[in-house]
């Protein structure tokens, strides 16, 4: 039977495997949680959990990915909903999704899902520094129809980072003592967000 999480959960343990899946594809951990949380959420007796969603039980899919021309892989029929550019909602019926043996398998598709599709690259998505903006630029490729999603993804995300010291405290480089140099502190905040501070130190 397939697992079911909450937020905390899911982040401790797919956290590493992510880390480990998005290191050198310009695509932020965080960007990815969130994602995964969002689109395989369902309700499951009156209380939502991550992989709770029937696409992601009966399939494995937690990034709500669709079966193409292209997809040789196992598929899953359901219902699913969109929103026109006008922000209309509508129900696609028995739409194709790609299915898959496990969630990490699920994780490490969406990577290369991302990284295969021009159109990724070219709405900047590998180019983006923070979560907020990689979501609009996933938006802008095409990825959700919903006229809310970068926010949604960036309000996710931000409630996630309390949930593993190394997503949610600063690590900052030791500095030492250089008088009349320009020192760098590098802050490493959150699943791949960095922010340069300068400093002047004056005699």
């Amino acid at each position: 039977m397939p697992e079911l999480y909450t937020r905390q959960e899911f982040v401790q343990k797919y956290l590493p495997y992510v880390k480990q899946v998005t290191a050198g594809t310009g695509i932020l951990p965080g960007t990815l949680m969130a994602q995964a949380i969002i689109e395989s959420q369902g309700k499951i007796n009156g209380t939502y959990m991550v992989g709770g969603s029937t696409l992601s039980r009966k399939a494995n899919n937690f990034f709500g990915i669709k079966a193409g021309p292209a997809w040789k892989g196992k598929i899953f029929n359901i219902d699913t909903g969109e929103y026109t550019p006008s922000g209309q909602y509508y129900t696609q019926k028995g739409a194709a999704f790609r299915s898959y043996d496990s969630v990490k398998d699920s994780i490490s598709d969406y990577v290369n899902f991302l990284k295969t599709n021009s159109r990724y690259e070219k709405a900047g998505v590998f180019q983006a520094k923070t979560v907020l903006d990689q979501a609009v630029a996933l938006k802008k490729a095409g990825y959700a129809t919903a006229l809310n999603y970068p926010s949604t993804i960036n309000s996710v995300f931000e409630g996630i980072k309390k949930y593993a010291s190394d997503i949610s405290s600063e690590i900052t480089e030791t500095v030492k003592k250089n008088i009349g140099k320009t020192i760098a502190i590098t802050l490493l905040v959150g699943l791949g967000i960095t922010a340069i501070v300068m400093y002047s130190i004056k005699k």
